[in-house]
C-alpha cells in the first residue's frame, strides 16, 4: 500500500454482492411471424461412395529427404447424372499439402533438415 494508509483501509473501499435489483421489469413481446412462406432447402435426393484413381507427377523446387505428410482436400464443383445411362459426371479439383524434409548439411553419421510445406 501507498504511505497515505499506513495500516489503515481506506474508508471509501465497498465490497458488493451479486443481487438481482428488485425494480427491473420483464415485458413479454409476442413475435411477428411471416405466414405463408415458401422457403428453398436442399434435399439429399441419394448418396454414393465414389473412388477415383488418380496420377500426378509433383516436382520439387529442392532435393527432398522424406515426406513427412500429405493430406488431400476435395472439392466437387459439378456434378451431372444422365439418367437413360445412369452415369454420374464430376467435375473439381484435388488441393495437396505435401510436409517434406529437405536436406541442409550433413557428415557420414548425421543429416540435418529443414521441414517445408508445398501446396498443389
Amino acid at each position: 500500500m501507498s504511505g497515505k494508509f499506513k495500516g489503515k483501509k481506506p474508508k471509501y473501499v465497498v465490497k458488493q454482492k451479486n443481487a438481482i435489483l428488485p425494480q427491473s421489469k420483464n415485458t413479454p413481446i409476442m413475435p411477428k411471424a411471416i405466414k405463408n412462406a415458401y422457403v428453398k432447402v436442399p434435399v439429399v435426393l441419394g448418396e454414393t461412395k465414389v473412388q477415383l484413381d488418380m496420377v500426378a507427377d509433383i516436382k520439387f523446387p529442392e532435393p527432398v529427404l522424406e515426406i513427412k505428410d500429405i493430406k488431400k482436400n476435395i472439392k466437387v464443383t459439378q456434378c451431372r447424372l444422365l439418367l437413360p445411362t445412369n452415369k454420374l459426371f464430376l467435375a473439381g479439383f484435388v488441393r495437396k499439402n505435401i510436409q517434406y524434409a529437405t536436406p541442409k548439411y550433413g557428415s557420414k553419421d548425421f543429416v540435418s533438415s529443414g521441414l517445408k510445406l508445398i501446396n498443389n
